[in-house]
């Protein structure tokens, strides 16, 4: 056949490199002083290496929910591979062929793989694993508690990561708003709760939340109606009656007369001790500290000063009379005589008819 056989001479104690796996055939041959000769023929067996390989499902993955498939690729050329041996490089080890793996805290590992076949020959492979740092999420508020009108949430974010970097923000709203910036001010529609929510991805994709709520509370409307606007002096009682609104709480009251007088009544009653034109002021206030207000202006007026100046004449002559009467800062403009004739006019002549 063509088959080659290869001749080595070997002196005692000498090594032999055999680079292949296969069936050895040695004869060692012994001649004594005398010349006598003998000789023996072994067989060598030479068993092939087992090849550790293999490969991860994903060799960098984030530390939250974090699972490395490593998957065996070892061969060998004929046998069979009786053991394996895993170290996932955090002093975890396991000697399934295929492992699934999660690793407890984030950094860089070398897994390493021995197998070894069923005649003890090893062989080992190594691959770099990365768990990246989980970014921790967090968020301030400067007020979380806010009255409805001019209502501005400021948003601070205030997220960390071991290393690497945080780039990327992504704020959500439960009335739909959405933004992507790591500051937000924020104004709300209407009152009630609101969710908020941030969601902030590192640079290695790993992604953290947090959440808080906000309240926006309803505005008070203040509002209120008065018996009579202008009423004179003499006999004034003003009958403030409250209509202000909340759609949900309880309110309280200041009410300013515009005299120097305040009340916390619901409905109160004022009467003033001097004419003038006085603002009437209401501040109504829920429990949440929200408040409105409304005014109005009420008058009290002065009282007139009947007087009259008339002439003195002789029987059939005419009686003149001239109007004198007074009122502070108003005209009279009706006036009415015991005669019981009424006239717009300053002064008027009447012609009393003889008895």
């Amino acid at each position: 056949d063509t088959a080659t056989t290869e001749i080595y001479t070997l002196s005692l104690h000498d090594a032999l490199p055999i680079c292949l796996a296969d069936t050895f055939y040695i004869f060692h041959k012994v001649v004594s002083s005398l010349g006598c000769p003998d000789s023996l023929t072994l067989p060598v067996y030479v068993r092939p290496m087992p090849v550790a390989a293999f490969s991860i499902n994903d060799s960098g993955q984030c530390l939250s929910g974090n699972q490395f498939g490593f998957y065996n690729l070892s061969s060998i050329p004929y046998g069979n591979i009786s053991h394996y041996e895993w170290d996932f490089g955090d002093t975890a080890k396991d000697t399934v062929a295929s492992p699934l793996y999660s690793y407890s805290y984030f950094d860089t590992f070398t897994t390493q793989l021995v197998t070894e076949s069923d005649f003890y020959c090893r062989d080992t492979s190594q691959q770099v694993t990365i768990v990246f740092p989980m970014p921790r999420a967090g968020f301030t508020i400067d007020h979380p508690e806010q009255c409805y009108r001019n209502n501005v949430f400021n948003l601070s974010d205030s997220s960390s990561i071991a290393y690497g970097s945080i780039n990327n923000y992504l704020w959500t709203i439960s009335d739909s708003s959405r933004f992507n910036t790591p500051q937000v001010a924020h104004s709300f529609g209407h009152y009630g709760w609101f969710s908020i929510k941030l969601i902030v991805t590192s640079a290695n994709s790993c992604s953290d939340s947090a959440s808080h709520k906000a309240r926006v509370n309803p505005m008070p409307k203040s509002s209120f109606t008065v018996n009579q606007k202008d009423q004179c002096l003499d006999s004034n009682l003003f009958i403030f009656t409250n209509t202000s609104q909340l759609d949900s709480g309880s309110l309280t009251y200041h009410w300013q007369t515009g005299d120097g007088s305040t009340s916390t009544l619901t409905n109160p009653i004022h009467s003033y001790v001097h004419d003038s034109t006085y603002i009437v002021s209401l501040v109504s206030y829920s429990g949440k500290s929200c408040r409105d207000s409304v005014a109005t202006t009420v008058g009290v007026h002065p009282l007139p000063v009947a007087s009259f100046a008339y002439s003195q004449p002789c029987i059939d002559e005419n009686i003149y009379f001239v109007d004198c009467d007074t009122i502070k800062n108003i005209t009279a403009n009706s006036y009415q005589y015991n005669s019981g004739l009424a006239d717009n006019l300053s002064y008027f002549l009447k012609v009393f008819e003889r008895v």
